[in-house]
């Protein structure tokens, strides 16, 4: 069997360090999307620092037309204080083709459904690029006004 010094390449399919894994959205509905670890601890600190606060995990999450669960949200335990993230809010309705009844606030993550062993999953390049492409047209919806 051949043997080499050469780093190994990541096949398209695996995520390395560097890449997104999850989609952070302002309250104006800017997004960025940011790579989580995937210890859970490490994980969690890392989504309570992009959320400016304690990070809670919360069981709104978008299912496919087949209801497979694609994707979960996290925000911060203390938003009751934080501004409305009515981007973040329409987004998970639309694509949960349902409204949840609930309004997030603050900075949002969306992350991938929780797994078997109940820890949230990575967002795929196609989700993370889909989810930015579905808020960027939510964004220009509320700033176009509505009427003649």
């Amino acid at each position: 069997m051949p043997t080499s010094n050469a780093p190994l390449t990541p096949k398209p399919h695996e995520h390395t360090e560097s890449q997104a894994n999850a989609v952070l959205v302002s309250p104006a509905g800017e997004t960025t999307p940011v790579h989580l670890p995937t210890d859970p601890v490490a994980r969690h600190a890392a989504a309570s620092q992009h959320l400016g606060g304690e990070a809670d995990y919360i069981g709104h999450t978008a299912t496919c037309p087949h209801g497979t669960p694609v994707l979960s949200t996290a925000v911060t335990k203390d938003g009751d204080t934080l501004p409305v993230n009515l981007p973040a809010t329409l987004a998970l309705d639309l694509l949960r083709d349902e409204p949840s009844l609930l309004t997030l606030t603050g900075p949002v993550l969306f992350l991938g459904p929780p797994g078997a062993d109940g820890q949230f999953t990575s967002l795929t390049d196609k989700q993370v690029q889909g989810l930015e492409g579905l808020l960027a047209v939510v964004r220009s919806d509320l700033r176009t006004p509505v009427g003649p």
